[in-house]
């Protein structure tokens, strides 16, 4: 489900945007390190995509879908990046 960013990554803007698809017409739940971070109703385009401010660290995002049915979906793959905001030192 998750498009972006791509796994093992990093940035240096603590502004990252994850996306993907689902299903069109469910219900999205984006999860950052198990915490629910976001929640979402996929439009007729089946993309999505939420924008978050983070810290310096490691983050694994996955997302489920829940149908109209209710039906939920697994995990989606576990998506690693890092944001690493702090220059290094000068030499």
């Amino acid at each position: 489900m998750s498009s972006a960013p791509a796994n093992n990554s990093y940035t240096h803007d603590a502004l990252v945007t994850i996306s993907g698809t689902a299903e069109i017409g469910s219900l999205l739940t984006v999860s950052l390190n198990s915490i629910v971070v976001g929640t979402m109703n996929i439009d007729i385009s089946g993309l999505w995509a939420l924008a978050q401010t983070l810290g310096d660290g490691t983050y694994t995002a996955t997302a489920t879908a829940t149908d109209l049915a209710d039906n939920v979906s697994a995990a989606s793959n576990a998506v690693t990046f890092r944001v690493d905001t702090v220059p290094p030192a000068h030499p």
